[in-house]
């Protein structure tokens, strides 16, 4: 039920329990006008229909149809697609150096891979040295190593343009010409896509990647994840997470870890606004604060027309709609220890493409965004303001040994490696630290 307010220029939802929340339609006007692909709900529901095991009820239920119609497809990326998912491979290589591990693998294998570009540059970039595949439809098999080369050396290019993005963005907007904001607004290079979506700011020096290595995948296997079996030191999972039941899916992931096997994970924030909700409606944060008859009571009031697309929406994610906090639990439950992670969000308020992000919501309405996370936790006390204003989770795990305790043997490795000390033997050797001291501590 809506309530005018006008005093307010504001209406007023009364939910079927009896809440009442305060809304503007702009908001939902604004979203209709900058959220482009995500509007058309029928498109994304359809896709989620045909790929999400937990809407289905199981790998088994997929249709043939639908997997042989993906299968199908022709790969014909172009250089964005390319630039975006290189830029994710490269944030991974990032956050993994706030971990105490090795930066270099043998053997790994992609969850979810779609057409596998992140582990065939993985592999190309020499991160890894096998790179495999899995996932429920075959569209890897359409990976071409020639066309990804050719594409990566054009792509080492746009260092060019990222720099003179760099230099736009330090003038202020009234300095910039009309082609100079479209320029430093929607030019996509690596660097920007992933400072957009999250805020993560890659080096320059992820252009000097070159294919050291043939950029392919080593096998794929077309099948669902909890029957696979095998051994590998780095599993990725490039947003798929949220299409799986992530307890169950953190056991397997370790079984398949070596012991110091990595596990690396992004994930869209259920909780971030309108990043794993795509479904554009007038009340910030409404499918995460509403629930049961609520909630469907204001997909029927706000989406007539598409009351199933939106309910797929909302279904094929984890349904246990896991936190930050949550993910390293099932983590740690499973023997594995976080060892390097970032919350993410957009540092852009108001975006063509994304509509409002995080950020927009707590800063520019912000007793919205306060009311929206009093109604969260009055049924789920454990979400707070980071989980709201985040909306994207970066976790890096280590497989580690449970029965593991430090030894005598352990303190005695660890103190030789952190004791370095240098004597020089030569008169040379003398002669040259006496020199280098002067110049370091004079």
């Amino acid at each position: 039920m809506v309530m005018n307010d006008k005093a307010n220029e504001s209406l007023i939802y009364k939910t079927k329990s009896g809440r009442e929340i305060e809304y503007t339609p702009k908001h939902r006007e604004f979203l209709d006008a900058t959220r482009g692909e995500y509007t058309n709900l029928e498109a994304i529901s359809n896709y989620v229909d045909s790929a999400s095991t937990l809407v289905s009820g199981g790998y088994e239920n997929i249709s043939s149809d639908v997997k042989q119609d993906a299968r199908d497809v022709e790969w014909n990326m172009s250089l964005w697609a390319y630039s975006h998912r290189f830029a994710h491979a490269c944030t991974m290589v990032e956050i993994l150096k706030q971990a105490p591990i090795k930066r270099k693998f043998k053997k790994m294998l992609d969850l979810g891979c779609g057409y596998g570009v992140q582990p065939a540059v993985l592999r190309g970039i020499g991160i890894a040295e096998e790179a495999y595949g899995i996932d429920i439809v075959d569209r890897a098999s359409a990976l071409r190593s020639d066309k990804l080369k050719k594409l990566h050396r054009k792509m080492r290019y746009l260092r060019f343009v990222d720099s003179y993005i760099e230099k736009l963005e330090d003038k202020e907007p009234e300095e910039l010409s009309p082609l100079q904001r479209v320029i430093a607004k929607k030019i996509q290079t690596p660097r920007q896509t992933v400072y957009r979506s999250s805020g993560i700011v890659l080096p320059q020096s992820i252009y000097n990647y070159k294919m050291v290595a043939e950029p392919k995948l080593d096998g794929f296997w077309e099948m669902d994840i909890f029957k696979h079996e095998g051994q590998y030191d780095l599993i990725t999972a490039f947003s798929c997470v949220e299409w799986f039941e992530s307890n169950e899916l953190f056991k397997k992931i370790s079984q398949l870890l070596v012991p110091g096997g990595i596990f690396y994970m992004y994930v869209a924030n259920w909780w971030g606004g309108n990043s794993a909700v795509r479904a554009n409606g007038p009340i910030p944060y409404a499918l995460q604060r509403l629930d049961g008859e609520d909630r469907d009571q204001y997909v029927d009031d706000f989406f007539p027309g598409s009351v199933e697309q939106v309910h797929n929406l909302y279904e094929y994610y984890d349904p246990g709609q896991p936190t930050f906090k949550n993910y390293v639990e099932s983590g740690f439950a499973s023997g594995m220890v976080p060892v390097a992670h970032q919350m993410a969000a957009s540092p852009l308020k108001y975006s063509q493409k994304r509509g409002i992000s995080t950020f927009g919501y707590a800063i520019d309405d912000h007793a919205r965004f306060r009311e929206a996370l009093s109604d969260i936790q009055t049924v789920r006390p454990d979400v707070g303001p980071a989980d709201l204003v985040s909306n994207m989770t970066y976790l890096a795990f280590m497989r580690v040994d449970e029965n593991a305790r430090a030894t005598s043997d352990t303190y005695d490795k660890a103190l030789k490696d952190v004791n370095l000390h240098y004597r020089a033997t030569s008169a040379f050797g003398r002669l040259a630290r006496k020199v280098g001291m002067k110049i370091l501590f004079k």
